[in-house]
C-alpha cells in the first residue's frame, strides 16, 4: 500500500451504531475547536491532535484512556496546525496525520507534512509522491487497503 493513498475518502471507524447509542462526553476532554480524531489500533483507544481551544493553532496529543482524556507526551511531534486531517491505517496499525493549515484564518501558510503515530510517538515521513500542500479543511481521509 502506498502512503499517498491514504489521502482519498472518508474514514469510517467499524463501530456498532444504533439509534440506542448515547454519546457522553468523556471527563477532561479537550474543548478543541475542530479538532481530528481518529482511533489508535497499537493502544486501542481514540486519540485527538489539535488544533486547540477558540481559533488557535496548537499541537498537542490527547488520548482517551480509562473513561477521561489526558494529554500525551511524545518525543517527536507534529508542529502546530488546524485543518489537518487524520486517519487510522488498519493494515499497518498507524494513524496518519497530513497536511493543514500553520495558521488558522486567512489564507493561511500551509502544510505538505505527513506523520504517523505509532502508539508511542509521531514520526514525520517523506514519500516520492505526496499531494500538494494545502489546508485540508472541508476534505475527507481514507485508507486504500489493496497492496
Amino acid at each position: 500500500m502506498r502512503l499517498s493513498a491514504i489521502l482519498v475518502a472518508v474514514c469510517l471507524l467499524p463501530l456498532p451504531i444504533t439509534s440506542q447509542t448515547r454519546w457522553t462526553p468523556a471527563a477532561g476532554a479537550p474543548t478543541d475547536f475542530a479538532p481530528q480524531l481518529a482511533f489508535d489500533p497499537i493502544q486501542g483507544r481514540m486519540m485527538s491532535f489539535g488544533p486547540g481551544p477558540g481559533l488557535g493553532t496548537f499541537n498537542e496529543t490527547w488520548a482517551e484512556i480509562g473513561g477521561a482524556w489526558r494529554r500525551i507526551e511524545s518525543a517527536h511531534i507534529p508542529s502546530a496546525r488546524a485543518h489537518h486531517r487524520m486517519v487510522t491505517d488498519w493494515t499497518r496499525s498507524r494513524v496518519v496525520c497530513f497536511g493543514g493549515a500553520l495558521e488558522f484564518l486567512a489564507s493561511p501558510p500551509a502544510s505538505d507534512e505527513t506523520w504517523e503515530w505509532d502508539g508511542v510517538d509521531w514520526q514525520r515521513r517523506t514519500t516520492p509522491n505526496r499531494p500538494a500542500a494545502r489546508p485540508t479543511a472541508w476534505r475527507s481521509t481514507a485508507v486504500d487497503r489493496s497492496p
